[in-house]
Formats: structure tokens, C-alpha cells, sequence
């Protein structure tokens, strides 16, 4: 608790606010209405809705479900290969970087977290691109070349870098902006519409693959990303630090452009 809570009256506080919500009256629970139109409601759920939307236009759950197809089409030679090794090495740089993004956040805002993680998601999307120009995609030759293996470590890396923010990070954010009065019903409507919003672009992805090829998907994702980036410095609050009641106020004011 310590380190979520610099005060311990903070804690307090909180705590009792969420006793007082669970409380039963009568052998049900108090309900309690939700005013959508309040600032402490429309914004965080505009900044999140809008950011889970930028996450899934960033590839964050797309290469993660067709990971096994997106391999050996942008590098056939080592994706024939070393298809099943470098799965694992995919699995693994997902679990050390998901690990590595919680230990950051601890001492690094979730904002600038995430701001940096689209920015290094960005460049390999980028880099890939070149590279692949220089050798043959359509997996002709028999042995891969130098660029392939450069645009096979571009590919980690901007997994590597993108789990460490744009995976965990709006999840993070999904518990922090909400007030603890309207983060059940809030936090559910972002967490459904997410869902909801990948389903939709893990149907379309792979006919948009076979149209416009995988590389031109990456260059979505990074220039997704580096939209996702702006609006990020933009719009997302600083949290760490904070308790929810400041957090609460900085969307009562109004220089907050929502």
C-alpha cells in the first residue's frame, strides 16, 4: 500500500469510500446513479475510449493473434525455418517486457510510459519497410540474407517496446482516471468497448493483409502509433502520486480539453 498511497490518510479515505459503496441496505445493494454528463464521467471515459481504439490501430492485439502468419510473411526464409524458435523468443520478450513496463511504471508516469512506448513502436514499423526492399519477400531464395535477419530483430524489438507502454498501460489507466464512485460502471463500459473493438479488427485484419500486404499494415501501425503518441502527451493526466480525488478535480477543471 505504501507505494500506491503516500499518505496514509489518503488510504483512509479511500478505503472507507469503498466500504460505504458495498454496503447493504436492506439485503441489497445501494444503487446509485450515474451521471454521464458529469466531467468526472465523459472525460476519463473519452480519453480512454479513444485511447483503446488508438491502442488496437497500433497493432498491439493484431500481431499478437496472427503472430504466426506475420512471421514468415515478412521474413520467409527464417519464418519457414525458425518459425516454432522464434514463437518462443516472441513469448518470452512478451513476458520479460510486460514485467519490465510494471517495474517502470513504479517510478515513471503511465503518461510518458506511454508516450515513449508508441514512439519505439514506431520506428521498426518504419525501418521494416526499408529493409524488406532488400531482399526477396516472396521467399524465393533459399538462405535469408543480412536485411532479413536485420527486419526479424526490428520485429521483436517493436514487440519489446510495445508491450512495455501500449499493452499495459491504458489497462493501468482504466483503474487510475476513474473516481471511486463511477470506476464499476466506467471501468466495464471501456473494458467491453475495448473488447468489442478488437473483435471488429481481428475479422478485418486478415482480408486487409491479403488486399494491401502486411507491410503496409505495419506502416498503419506506426503511424498509429505516432498519433497515439501526441494524443497521449496531450490528453492523458499525469497519475502517479496522485489519489483519486486529485485526479477527480483535474477533470473538474476546465483547461482540460475534453
Amino acid at each position: 500500500m505504501p507505494r500506491l498511497f503516500v499518505e496514509v490518510a489518503i488510504f483512509k479515505q479511500e478505503w472507507a469510500l469503498l466500504n460505504e459503496t458495498a454496503n447493504l441496505e436492506d439485503g441489497r445493494q445501494q444503487k446509485r446513479r450515474v451521471n454521464l454528463f458529469q466531467s468526472s464521467f465523459y472525460k476519463p471515459m473519452t480519453i480512454l475510449l479513444v485511447t483503446f481504439f488508438l491502442q488496437q490501430c497500433t497493432g498491439t492485439y493484431l500481431t499478437t493473434a496472427y503472430v504466426l502468419d506475420i512471421f514468415p510473411r515478412l521474413c520467409p526464409v527464417l519464418g519457414k525455418q525458425y518459425n516454432n524458435e522464434i514463437f518462443l523468443t516472441y513469448g518470452i520478450i512478451r513476458l520479460i517486457s510486460s514485467l519490465l513496463g510494471a517495474l517502470i511504471s513504479v517510478k515513471v508516469d503511465r503518461k510518458h510510459l506511454l508516450v515513449w512506448s508508441n514512439i519505439g513502436s514506431s520506428i521498426p514499423c518504419f525501418l521494416m519497410a526499408i529493409f524488406t526492399k532488400l531482399y526477396d519477400v516472396e521467399g524465393a531464395e533459399k538462405e535469408a540474407n543480412i536485411f532479413e535477419w536485420l527486419v526479424m530483430v526490428l520485429l521483436l524489438f517493436y514487440f519489446f517496446v510495445n508491450t512495455i507502454g501500449v499493452v499495459v498501460v491504458p489497462w493501468s489507466l482504466n483503474s487510475d482516471l476513474w473516481s471511486t464512485e463511477d470506476r464499476g460502471i466506467g471501468g466495464a463500459i471501456t473494458s467491453a468497448t475495448c473488447f468489442l473493438i478488437f473483435f471488429g479488427f481481428s475479422k478485418i485484419f486478415p482480408f486487409a493483409v491479403d488486399e494491401m500486404g502486411i507491410l503496409f499494415m505495419f506502416q498503419v501501425f506506426g503511424v498509429s502509433s505516432i498519433v497515439m503518441a501526441v494524443y497521449s502527451q496531450i490528453y492523458v493526466p499525469v497519475t502517479l502520486g496522485k489519489s483519486y480525488e486529485e485526479i477527480k478535480q483535474h477533470f473538474a477543471e476546465k483547461n482540460v480539453i475534453v
